[in-house]
């Protein structure tokens, strides 16, 4: 019975080092014509400010469809920013939307629903 554990301790370190991670070098560069594959521009940002989630819209503003209900601390790559409805909540007023083209859906949520990752400065106008 001992001969059991000695076998799996022995062979566990061989079947580590066997792990399928690829070398930088083996990497192919992304299609530039798929968004959901572009490169990231300091998109990455997590909704913020809604504790009970947030709609992510068809387009930029209250008006459109919800396409989905995002969580609050919820990461979500967003591509650029667009103008639309104003939005103000406690006092303050924002009409930037983030546009996601990330998982099955593509949508829009207010500026004010995502994090400091998520502005006019760091992302590019859609």
């Amino acid at each position: 019975m001992k001969l059991l554990p000695l076998l799996v301790a022995s062979l566990l370190p061989s079947g580590l080092s066997a792990s399928p991670i690829a070398n930088a070098d083996d990497l192919q560069s992304r299609n530039p014509g798929n968004d959901a594959l572009a490169p990231r521009i300091d998109g990455d940002c997590r909704i913020v400010n809604a504790p009970s989630g947030v709609n992510c819209r068809s387009g930029p503003g209250t008006g459109y469809r919800v396409v989905e209900s995002l969580n609050n601390g919820e990461l979500l790559w967003f591509k650029c920013y667009k103008s639309g409805e104003c939005i103000t909540r406690n006092g303050a007023t924002n009409c930037g939307w983030h546009y996601a083209p990330t998982r099955n859906f593509q949508c829009y949520v207010n500026g004010h629903f995502t994090d400091n990752n998520c502005s006019a400065s760091k992302l590019p106008k859609c």
